[in-house]
């Protein structure tokens, strides 16, 4: 309700006069502040806003309680009917109260409840205003237009002090940008990604399946399983514009295995020998013979002029990311020396006998082969004995073979 004035005029004699008012207006430095929330909204969207009158005087009087405020929109926001609430806090003389609010086009006009005083906006006390308003499409920062007044009369108007209520119209998303972040293939179960953000915006974070959760930059993670993983990072400013970045790599902790596919026989009297190896996963090789050094090799690695004895031929596997997989080894003995035959006794020469027997050995342990004048070799064994042979000139060999061949 407004508070009303009616001025009588007394006629009393020559340029005598009597003024009455039923209100004074504000009184002299009658002042209040505005804040508004929220700070930030998207364009074309619907958003409940909260608008808050501070009554700041310091006069005492009755004409610095407040009854009327006024609340103007800024250009292209839309209140939406029947949305606005308002209170007033108690103070002084001043009791805690609803205010009528009335919604007409771009303002909202608001009144104390009953007009008789104690439901007046007193020094120290606070109006506070909740309404619906949709925002224009256009990004931009707008003020609220705002008055406080004891009365509707420009005389009755409170001065606002401090900055006006603004409202910033954004919906432009903030952009993440992940700066640092771990190699794609990565041998560590570690991870650590550092992100800068466009604007200031809230930031939530998130491994693989995970749920989003606060953080800030850098973040870490440890103990990750091979396999393929999804780093996110989501920024959310004021206006509730949310902008997203990730990273995706894989973790090979494994390292390769390699085998050995073939090489020399266990024993064998040839001085050289070629290998042939490969891995369950793309490698690089390092070979190593009789326990010498690794050194860089290729399938088939081949070696020569290999001495008598036993051998070992080792290969190791590391793979494109530093996994080293343990040696496959193959071991072989090399025997390239001939046993030395050794003929035991045999019939004296010029003989009447016509049976003979022979008798012989080897340096080490060996098969023979024996051959009786112009006979091929066949396999014997010691004795070696013969009959019926004719009266003339005879020829016995007796070679030996080792278990090398």
């Amino acid at each position: 309700m407004f508070t009303s004035r009616r001025l009588l005029f007394t006629v009393a004699g020559a340029g005598a006069c009597l003024l009455l008012a039923s209100g004074a207006p504000a009184a002299p430095g009658d002042t209040f502040t505005a804040a508004s929330t929220p700070s930030h909204v998207q364009p074309s969207k619907p958003a409940t806003y909260t608008l808050t009158l501070t009554n700041t005087s310091s006069n005492t009087v009755p004409s610095s309680q407040a009854d009327e405020a006024t609340i103007t929109a800024p250009e292209g926001f839309a209140f939406v009917d029947d949305s606005a609430t308002a209170s007033a806090s108690a103070s002084g003389a001043c009791a805690a109260s609803q205010w009528e609010p009335n919604i007409n086009e771009d303002r909202i006009r608001l009144r104390d409840s009953d007009g008789e005083g104690n439901t007046r906006l007193c020094p120290g006390a606070t109006l506070t205003i909740v309404f619906a308003a949709t925002a224009p499409a256009v990004e931009d920062t707008f003020d609220w237009e705002v008055s406080l007044s004891r009365g509707d009369e420009e005389e009755d108007a409170f001065t606002r002090t401090g900055p006006p209520p603004t409202v910033e119209v954004d919906g432009t998303p903030p952009t993440p940008t992940i700066v640092q972040k771990p190699l794609d293939p990565s041998s560590s179960s570690s991870a650590s990604f550092a992100f800068m953000v466009s604007e200031t915006a809230a930031t939530v974070c998130k491994i693989d399946s995970g749920e989003f959760l606060p953080c800030n930059s850098p973040v870490g993670y440890a103990n990750l399983g091979d396999g393929l993983h999804t780093f996110a990072v989501r920024a959310a400013d004021a206006a509730g514009n949310t902008g997203e970045a990730s990273h995706t790599w894989t973790i090979d902790t494994r390292p390769p295995t390699a085998a050995v596919a073939s090489g020399p026989a266990a024993l064998t009297n040839s001085r050289s020998a070629i290998f042939t190896f490969s891995a369950d996963e793309p490698t690089s090789f390092a070979c190593q013979l009789d326990g010498g050094s690794f050194q860089a090799c290729t399938s088939p690695a081949g070696y020569a002029g290999l001495g008598d004895g036993a051998h070992t031929f080792a290969v190791r596997p590391t793979d494109a990311l530093g996994n080293s997989g343990a040696a496959s080894s193959y071991a072989w003995t090399i025997d390239a020396t001939a046993p030395e035959t050794t003929l035991g006794s045999a019939p004296r020469s010029g003989t009447t006998a016509v049976a003979a027997t022979f008798t012989f050995s080897a340096s080490e342990a060996a098969s023979f082969e024996c051959k009786l004048d112009d006979a091929s070799f066949a396999p014997c064994t010691s004795p070696r004995s013969f009959a019926a042979l004719s009266r003339s000139g005879h020829s016995f060999e007796v070679r030996a073979i080792d278990t090398a061949g």
